[in-house]
């Protein structure tokens, strides 16, 4: 059984949880929200939460058309911050279609 993930939209400006909800009149934002992915893992009941600061790729259709180049960059991008467990193959072995795949489970 494949672990659920869900991604959640993370801004500069997000409370943390159990911290005052209220928010200064100016609230300065960046300009692309960042990304929290979820990682379930049934069997153990544990939960990842793997932040990103910025998405490294904008939407599924972005991915389709990436060369392997951009498609390890991302790869790259996402490793850089998942346990090793989660990690996303790029070696020379390993075909642009298994990283894009890769990428779509995880995200």
């Amino acid at each position: 059984m494949h672990p659920r993930r869900v991604v959640l939209p993370v801004t500069q400006d997000t409370p943390a949880p159990g911290k005052n909800m209220a928010l200064p009149a100016m609230t300065q934002r960046s300009p692309l929200p960042g990304v929290a992915l979820q990682t379930e893992d049934p069997e153990s009941g544990a939960i990842i939460i793997t932040s990103l600061a910025v998405p490294p790729f904008c939407c599924h259709e972005d991915l389709l058309t990436m060369p392997r180049i951009q498609l390890i960059k991302v790869a790259q991008a996402l490793n850089e911050r998942l346990p090793a467990a989660l990690q996303i193959p790029v070696g020379t072995d390993v075909s642009d279609a298994l990283i894009r795949n890769s990428i779509e489970v995880l995200v």
